[in-house]
């Protein structure tokens, strides 16, 4: 039924087209308003803001198996809402780059 509906060019109505996709995504995007990126700061590296702790390091710690509870000891200034801020800026940076198969 599927291949029908593509012969026909018309998409199953629970299938979104990737404008509609990207335009949802766009609308669903944070604004980090917690993450900064100062050139004067960790040399432009992505920041918590307010804080010299780059985004790359609390996905580091993440990625090495370090609970958030890990984390919020070793940066007392952190809050479980700058990890999760820090998380969804990793997303939006990567969802934003092309993929090349070589």
């Amino acid at each position: 039924m599927l291949a029908q509906r593509r012969e026909r060019g018309k998409a199953p109505k629970n299938m979104l087209s990737t404008l509609q996709l990207q335009r949802r995504l766009q609308k669903a995007a944070m604004p980090h308003e917690r993450i900064e990126i100062n050139p004067e700061i960790m040399g432009g590296k992505p920041v918590v803001r307010g804080t010299r702790v780059p985004v790359e390091l609390i996905l580091r710690k993440l990625g090495a198996g370090l609970s958030a509870a890990d984390i919020l000891a070793d940066h007392p200034r952190l809050t479980q809402d700058d990890i999760l801020a820090a998380q969804a800026f990793a997303a939006d940076y990567l969802a934003d780059e092309d993929v090349i198969y070589g």
